[in-house]
């Protein structure tokens, strides 16, 4: 049972060099003048190296709570003990990556781009849910009206639509559907679900979930947003009763 509230000890200790080494970039900053705009630049750093300090402690608390579940000496007590901090463990770990993923967006990090097309990627990431689509009994409804192409990342390309498709599965309903549209220079993606639950202009907040599930992050509609600005897409939402779509236009910044 100590090795269990040591590990619940590093995590707590985790959280505390996170405040501590975001507020050594604040302090630095606040010395050399112009507050406002060097605060927001202290933030930028704060998590872009934040988070890449946290992967190898994450990793390693994950390695050995796993560690600790297989053996025979730990009671039933001690085991939901360290299922809890295993998944609280994976959770943090998404996060770090979504927060890396927005830290280099906002860095311009990507830098390889090339023509897309956008229904390609659609049918290629399409292929990473069949399973999560069968076991929800969800219908695939696809309608490209047109050829969309755009000049971006291929990896951002793959990362916006999967985002996508992801929310439109996770917020469905069982027996449901997705409805994926191309036409001209929009993808629309649509979705029966419960009514929205606050202001729309509220969801593409980060860590705003729309659900209380607990593999909800928040960050899904952040990093769709940020992609959509960073190429200069318009994004939209839009409801009808307990129809929801989100709604991509690749028009450009230039």
């Amino acid at each position: 049972m100590n090795c269990t509230w040591a590990y619940i000890a590093v995590v707590a200790a985790l959280f505390f060099f996170m405040g501590g080494l975001g507020c050594f970039y604040i302090c630095c900053f606040r010395k050399k003048g112009r507050f406002a705009t060097r605060v927001q630049e202290a933030n930028k750093q704060f998590t872009e190296n934040a988070a890449h300090e946290l992967q190898t402690p994450l990793a390693v608390i994950k390695g050995h709570v796993e560690l600790l579940l297989q053996s025979p000496q730990m009671g039933e007590a001690e085991m939901e003990v360290l299922d809890i901090i295993l998944k609280n463990t994976n959770r943090l770990a998404k996060i770090n990556s979504s927060l890396i993923l927005l830290s280099k967006i906002e860095h311009n990090r990507f830098a390889d781009h090339e023509v897309v097309d956008i229904g390609a990627v659609v049918e290629e990431v399409l292929g990473y849910y069949v399973d999560l689509i069968e076991m929800q009994k969800l219908e695939v409804r696809k309608a490209f009206h047109s050829k969309v192409q755009y000049r971006m990342s291929p990896a951002l390309a793959e990362i916006l639509i999967s985002n996508l498709l992801q929310n439109a599965t996770r917020h469905n309903v069982h027996n449901g559907w997705i409805g994926i549209e191309l036409e001209k220079n929009r993808l629309i993606i649509s979705n029966p679900g419960d009514p929205l639950d606050g202001p729309p202009e509220a969801l593409f907040g980060r860590f705003e979930r729309q659900t209380e599930k607990e593999e909800s992050l928040g960050l899904g509609l952040s990093i769709i947003k940020r992609i959509c600005d960073y190429y200069g897409f318009t994004l939209g939402y839009e409801q009808e009763g307990t129809l929801h779509r989100l709604i991509v236009s690749f028009n450009s910044k230039d």
